[in-house]
């Protein structure tokens, strides 16, 4: 039961914090009032590609 747990806070706690890290990317490189649009779609698209490399090689061990 103890691993239902850990599973359960592996999967929402980036979901829980993502808001907060996406509004402060938003705010990092601010110039003129505008907000950073290409750094924070620049930080999604390393997530995606980070956690597709990092789900390779488990299919591996099928």
């Amino acid at each position: 039961m103890v691993f239902l747990g850990v599973f359960n806070t592996a999967y929402a706690m980036p979901q829980s914090l993502a808001p907060f890290a996406g509004a402060w990317l938003l705010t990092v490189g601010v110039a003129g009032g505008a907000p950073d649009d290409d750094l924070l779609l620049g930080a999604a698209a390393a997530a995606a590609l980070a956690g597709a490399l990092i789900v390779l090689p488990i299919e591996k061990a099928k």
